[in-house]
């Protein structure tokens, strides 16, 4: 049994920057499969590279300790204690602790591995945490709804094996979930393709009856 009128359906998911910036790059492309923590966007960094060499000035170093038998202007690191080596690396200016984690933000990465639907940033652009910057689709979690008419539907069970074409492409399926009169057919992909069609599309799906 055959219904024409299907359709790709999948989680989507908007990425965001954290903090008010200029894009530097853009490297994600529409249509692209990415993998989780790929780098999507960078921001640039220049002021907080910048903060963090001045911020990095700031950080105490040991002191030295003149040599035995030798001129005081000859030094050598002192041995200091662990309490010591505490208060010195937990010494770090407040400057450093603000703009060290905003540097690691620039590289605005995926959440989750999926695919690129679209891109609204061009380099240059100022953006800021109110908009996506990228929307992707979660590659493990695509399915299809399929509509049947009524007298076809008392056919369609939980279970039943089923094809679905997209294109020139065909994808094992079995039918998934409850099937009521007036809503569509939710199919889920037998194995989880590793292209998945894109949320949207149009498809056709082929159900085993009988």
């Amino acid at each position: 049994m055959v219904s024409e009128e299907a359709e790709i359906e999948g989680h989507v998911v908007g990425v965001f920057a954290w903090m008010q910036a200029r894009v530097e790059r853009v490297l994600a492309r529409e249509d692209q499969l990415i993998a989780q923590g790929d780098v999507l966007i960078v921001l640039e960094h220049r002021e907080l590279d910048a903060r963090l060499e001045a911020a990095g000035a700031d950080v105490p170093s040991p002191p030295a300790a003149p040599l035995e038998g030798r001129s005081s202007h000859a030094g050598r690191i002192r041995p200091v204690t662990l309490s010591q080596a505490h208060a010195i690396l937990g010494s770090g200016s407040q400057p450093y602790r603000v703009a060290s984690p905003n540097r690691d933000r620039t590289h605005v990465r995926a959440p989750v591995a999926g695919r690129v639907i679209r891109t609204a940033v061009v380099p240059g652009q100022l953006v800021d945490p109110s908009q996506p910057l990228v929307t992707l689709v979660e590659r493990d979690d695509v399915w299809v709804l399929a509509s049947f008419r009524k007298d076809r539907l008392v056919h369609v069970h939980t279970g039943q094996r089923a094809t679905v074409h997209v294109g020139e492409r065909a994808f094992d399926a079995r039918v998934d979930g409850a099937v009521r009169a007036g809503s569509p057919v939710r199919l889920e992909f037998a194995t989880r393709p590793d292209a998945p069609p894109r949320p949207g599309t149009s498809a056709v799906v082929a159900v085993e009856v009988g």
